[in-house]
């Protein structure tokens, strides 16, 4: 699928642009450093407005203007573009600019900060979840803080989908019991039936605290 392609090849690129476990300085550095390997035209090869059609006109605007102002950044400079090619006589390896890096970073984080890997493991996860998201907005209570979705097979093979929705940490402080959950749960799955009928969907809770403790352990 060219939305896969995509994808893989996009997300594939953010930890040379964001290098984790660095301070900023670093960071700016190792993006500078490593540009010729990220700030290229195939990083966004094969994205197509057409596949993501499922996102809200302000998002798919984001999400295109980001990706083609990247695409005029990386063929500025690129051996491989017509433009490098007419400014290059062979005689050096040039590398882009720090401008270029800087601009190319930035929107790259712009499209980043609409596909959101972090929250939505896959396109298809992206999808269901934006979907789903739109249909359970105005019926969540206050103190969910956000939601997350991976689709895959399940342990016996079957399609599945899983929503990962994430609590404040002050959820039922000063109760008895934290925020009974099942109503959430019940809106879940009612949602994700309508969206995605043909997969078989998990409901898990985690709290802030403990999500960032998943994800500062490597996981999602």
């Amino acid at each position: 699928m060219a939305i896969q392609r995509f994808w893989d090849d996009f997300v594939s690129k953010a930890g040379l642009i964001n290098p984790p476990g660095v301070n900023s300085e670093e960071q700016v550095y190792r993006r500078q450093r490593y540009a010729d390997e990220w700030l290229e035209p195939k990083t966004v090869a094969g994205f197509d407005p057409a596949d993501f059609g499922f996102l809200v006109p302000t998002e798919l605007g984001q999400l295109t203007a980001a990706v083609r102002a990247f695409l005029k950044v990386s063929g500025g400079w690129h051996r491989d573009t017509p433009e490098f090619e007419q400014l290059d006589d062979g005689s050096a390896d040039p590398r882009p600019t720090s401008k270029q890096a800087d601009d190319g970073a930035a929107y790259y984080r712009e499209a980043l900060s609409v596909l959101r890997p972090d929250r939505y493991s896959d396109p298809e996860a992206l999808r269901i979840g934006k979907l789903v998201e739109r249909e359970v907005a105005s019926r969540l209570p206050e103190w969910v803080a956000e939601l997350r979705f991976e689709t895959g097979p399940d342990s016996t093979g079957d399609p599945a989908m899983w929503v990962w929705v994430i609590l404040r940490d002050d959820a039922g402080v000063g109760q008895p019991a934290r925020q009974d959950v099942t109503p959430v749960r019940s809106l879940m799955f009612q949602a994700a039936r309508e969206v995605a009928p043909d997969r078989w969907t998990y409901v898990r809770f985690r709290t802030v605290s403990e999500q960032a403790g998943v994800i500062a352990a490597g996981g999602r």
